[in-house]
């Protein structure tokens, strides 16, 4: 298995996609426009990806090259034997966080949009993991990350496979918390692959979210026994 780290990820910001995006209001433009900047200046994004093929699908069980295993509902679902999937750990550092914690101090609102501009950064930087990805393996590509959505497709417990697998601590300093959680906290995981048919797990999720990408259609296991 052979690890690749990303440095040089761009981050295309959008001002006007920031506000609406992450709903900021009752705050001055310039302001959140110099916060932004702020954000951009501090993050050092950063990925990790490997690429490798499904051996074996047992249930929800999912076996990879490396003899690691995933178990996830959505995986052994949606993924085929012998299908290549890259796997990903991505970081902005922790310089945008550890600025918000020192901005709270002087005003919480402001904090509070910074702390959005590293969400926003974070999911840029996917973006252009994404693309990567998508350009070597052709396709749509779908993201499944542990702990989105409810959780129960993808059980965050399964990010100690992503880590026992890839080690991002050693590589692009991302550590795992015995609670699953990651550290920096504007990181994220996952696996990337081609799907017949494009997952967001906002689609099953039925909790009110800002990030919502996609509208709740139901309960995933009822949704795929009605199409079948």
């Amino acid at each position: 298995m052979q690890l690749e780290v990303i440095n040089d990820i761009p981050l295309n910001v959008n001002l006007k996609e920031f506000i609406e995006l992450k709903k900021i209001r009752r705050v001055d433009e310039i302001e959140v426009k110099k916060i932004l900047e702020t954000g951009v200046a501090l993050a050092k994004p950063k990925a990790l990806i490997t690429f490798i093929n499904v051996k074996k699908i047992d249930g929800i069980k999912v076996y990879v090259e490396g003899e690691h295993v995933f178990e996830s509902k959505i995986l052994s679902d949606r993924l085929k034997v012998g299908q290549p999937i890259a796997v990903y750990v991505i970081t902005i550092g922790d310089n945008v966080e550890r600025k918000a914690s020192e901005l709270a101090k002087e005003s919480v609102v402001k904090a509070f949009v910074l702390e959005s501009v590293g969400d926003y950064l974070l999911s840029k930087a996917r973006e252009h993991v994404k693309g990567i990805v998508e350009s070597r393996l052709g396709g749509k590509i779908s993201s499944f990350a542990p702990g989105t959505g409810r959780g129960d497709l993808f059980d965050i417990k399964q990010q100690e496979v992503i880590f026992r697998m890839m080690e991002p601590w050693k590589h692009i300093g991302v550590y795992l918390t015995e609670n699953f959680l990651m550290i920096p906290r504007k990181s994220s995981s996952g696996v990337f692959a081609v799907s017949e048919e494009e997952y967001v797990a906002c689609m099953y999720c039925p909790r009110k979210c800002e990030n919502r990408r996609k509208p709740f259609i139901g309960v995933y296991g009822e949704i795929k026994c009605s199409q079948t």
